[in-house]
């Protein structure tokens, strides 16, 4: 995923600019922790899954993460291929 930091609004959804990564906004500064804290969640949710089953890769820096989302990946898929979608 490719976070959006100091978003004001938006929702999950849409591709970044050179097409490999989902983006998510966050409201939140940059840092670790606030930003972390709100992404998270709102990634989980994008794709059908409660809000604790989404976590960072360790190492996640800068504004392309890895996100691990435990579920059914078959369903994630589908549902990934759908917020692909959105613009």
């Amino acid at each position: 995923m490719r976070v959006r930091p100091w978003a004001r609004r938006g929702r999950v959804g849409g591709l970044s600019a050179d097409g490999t990564a989902l983006r998510v906004p966050a409201p939140e500064p940059p840092e670790a922790g606030p930003a972390h804290g709100a992404v998270c969640p709102a990634a989980a949710l994008a794709h059908g899954a409660p809000a604790p089953s989404a976590r960072l890769s360790p190492g996640a820096g800068g504004r392309q993460k890895p996100l691990r989302i435990a579920g059914d990946p078959d369903r994630l898929a589908v549902r990934i291929a759908a917020l692909a979608e959105l613009e």
